[in-house]
């Protein structure tokens, strides 16, 4: 058994925000006087104003949506619902769960400082920024995740769940799960028993035998020689995307506004979206304007389809929940359904928004799984 992963989608859409030493009585009420922390930390960037727990489902998939746009990772018409009907039966269920058992501390205030920091970007790249959810679990107090743990803990969930709050590793301490060592460390796999080890810096290996996670800011390339070593990232935002019949870039957004990076030959390149009815090819992401996808007609041929509603027809096969907007799925018997929030009816997993259908209702997913 281990604890489910209930917080994997918050650090990304707080951009990192969590155990940070924030604030607050935990009731969503925020209590920093107002103070806004920079991405690193120091002050400069105005606050959305506080937002309360049920409210972050909205607030966030709103911004987070612009950046999709923007950036050419999602510009579905329903974005919006979906994500935050999605956030809101999953991670949001969790984390009021989690705050009212008193193993986590939410920071409204700090929640409004890190949308706003989403908001004032430009680019890609989500800033970051830390507090809004706080660990509270004391060393050898049950956890479902090391977000609940207090500051220098980590959840030792490996072998059973509840998990314990234990102390993280030094370097050359043994370990058993990928977050149990101090920052700067890794859990080494590569000896027995595995112990925790620095995580390699610029230019030194990452690869076989010692497959060392890279530091922050590096991550592993092959190198000229053969070798496999920590090289700095490419910055994720595109200076110049690019234009049609272009490269695409490998950066976001890859290609301009209205454009495509589809495959053609071994390259990527940009093309205009195709409208509904125009014949497509796969790409890199949707090739097909917003509302409709490339659906597959013969073994080499597709075309771009209007994306189905709740009532319409669809094909339930490997394309069906593709074939629907993403509020719906493809029901058993090739038609679009409306996704349940928590509490709804349901037939399948596949109709509630948290993927996790019990006696005919839809449910928050399991604190542990098998």
């Amino acid at each position: 058994m281990r604890s489910a992963i209930w917080t994997a989608s918050w650090a990304l859409v707080l951009g990192g925000c969590i155990n940070g030493g924030g604030s607050g009585d935990g009731s969503g009420s925020g209590s920093d006087g107002g103070a806004t922390p920079s991405p690193g930390g120091g002050p400069g960037v105005a606050s959305a104003g506080p937002v309360a727990l049920d409210q972050v489902p909205d607030r966030i998939a709103a911004a987070i949506c612009e950046v999709g746009r923007r950036c050419y990772l999602s510009d579905e018409p329903d974005c919006e619902e979906s994500t935050a009907q999605g956030y809101r039966a999953t991670e949001l269920a969790s984390l009021q769960a989690a705050v009212a058992a008193g193993r986590v501390r939410y920071d409204a205030a700090r929640a409004g400082q890190c949308l706003a920091l989403i908001l004032q970007s430009s680019g890609c790249e989500l800033p970051e920024c830390e507090g809004v959810v706080v660990g509270l679990v004391a060393e050898g107090g049950d956890c479902f995740g090391r977000e609940e743990c207090a500051a220098g803990l980590f959840c030792a969930d490996d072998a059973a769940c509840p998990g314990a709050c234990r102390p993280v590793g030094a370097t050359g301490d043994p370990c058993a799960q990928d977050d149990a060592c101090a920052p700067g460390a890794f859990c080494s796999f590569a000896v027995e028993p595995s112990v925790c080890r620095p995580r390699a810096g610029q230019g030194e290996s990452c690869g076989d035998p010692e497959y060392a996670d890279c530091a922050d800011g590096l991550r592993c390339e092959d190198a000229a020689d053969g070798r496999e070593l920590c090289q700095p990232e490419p910055a994720l935002d595109a200076a110049t995307p690019g234009g049609a019949g272009q490269p695409c870039q490998r950066t976001l957004p890859p290609c301009a506004s209205g454009l495509a990076c589809v495959i053609e030959g071994d390259a990527p390149v940009c093309r205009p979206r195709v409208p509904v009815g125009g014949a497509c090819r796969e790409g890199l992401l949707e090739p097909c304007v917003a509302g409709s996808y490339c659906r597959a007609t013969g073994a080499d041929e597709a075309i771009c389809t209007a994306r189905s509603t709740p009532g319409q027809a669809c094909e339930p096969d490997e394309e069906g929940d593709r074939a629907c907007v993403s509020t719906a799925w493809c029901g058993p018997e090739g038609e679009c359904l409306a996704r349940g929030a928590n509490g709804g009816a349901c037939a399948q997993d596949e109709g509630c928004y948290s993927d996790n259908c019990v006696d005919a209702r839809c449910a928050a997913p399991p604190v542990c799984e098998d």
